[in-house]
């Protein structure tokens, strides 16, 4: 899967949903945004998204909390997985993540709901808890 859709509020509290590419890294879901558009404003003042596929046959939607990530080591990591995952199948380019240009934000999930062809009764949903400090 090439890209998700993040749901999200705005500042004003209007509701806002886009497109964006994203790497999971089987505990955290990522993605990236231009540091001076309106997901990171959206996301500092309300942090709270939902994600989904944007498959309405079998659909997997993720509700969670979008956090800024500013460890160099974890910023690294994201944009090896993208250069990794994002290959252009003409020329062979890798994406890179812009660090001057661009925020990179994780996603912890809380609670993910899925169901398979297009039928709500066969939903599983599944619950997390916060992680223990330390």
């Amino acid at each position: 899967m090439r890209e998700i859709w993040v749901a999200m509020t705005r500042p004003d509290g209007r509701p806002h949903a886009v497109p964006v590419w994203f790497w999971w890294n089987g505990v955290h879901l990522y993605f990236t945004a231009r540091a001076d558009t309106l997901k990171p404003r959206s996301l500092a003042a309300a942090p709270d998204v939902v994600v989904h596929n944007g498959d309405g046959v079998d659909p997997i939607i993720v509700e969670g909390t979008a956090t800024l990530v500013t460890e160099p080591v974890e910023l690294e990591g994201v944009n090896a997985a993208y250069g990794e995952k994002y290959v252009d199948p003409t020329t062979g380019n890798r994406a890179a993540v812009g660090f001057t240009m661009e925020a990179v934000f994780r996603v912890t999930v809380k609670r993910v709901q899925a169901w398979a062809y297009a039928n709500a009764a066969t939903q599983t949903v599944w619950q997390f808890s916060e992680p223990e400090p330390g």
